[in-house]
């Protein structure tokens, strides 16, 4: 009886082993965090702008000087979204969003009130 209970303790072992070796990964964690930038420029006197943070929530600003920057990090994936509208009667917006250091996308806007959004998922 005995030698029957240790064969299914080495069983229910080699079995436990077994699934918990399938789970493992044989590929070195992969950084899912990536860099961002938000960065508005122009000839504009000041912008309001409307983005999303770094904890995904929508944010507003009024009244921002340019140039205006933010950086922070988000995991890929992540929606990213600067809209920045001319306060003034005239002037240029440029609204850009960077990921590690990479472009993802630039809109420029010229005009009394225009409007320049920048958005795209973070690769």
């Amino acid at each position: 009886m005995l030698y029957k209970n240790k064969n299914h303790i080495l069983f229910i072992f080699i079995i436990l082993f077994s699934l918990s070796a399938c789970n493992k990964d044989d590929n070195p964690a992969q950084d899912n965090s990536r860099s961002v930038k938000y960065e508005v420029t122009g000839s504009a006197s000041s912008v309001s702008l409307t983005l999303n943070n770094a904890t995904r929530g929508t944010e507003q600003i009024d009244s921002a000087p340019l140039p205006w920057s933010r950086s922070f990090t988000v995991q890929k994936g992540a929606f990213l979204y600067v809209s920045a509208q001319n306060n003034g009667s005239s002037g240029s917006i440029t609204a850009s969003v960077y990921v590690n250091n990479n472009l993802l996308q630039t809109v420029t806007s010229s005009g009394a009130y225009v409007i320049a959004t920048a958005s795209g998922d973070a690769p």
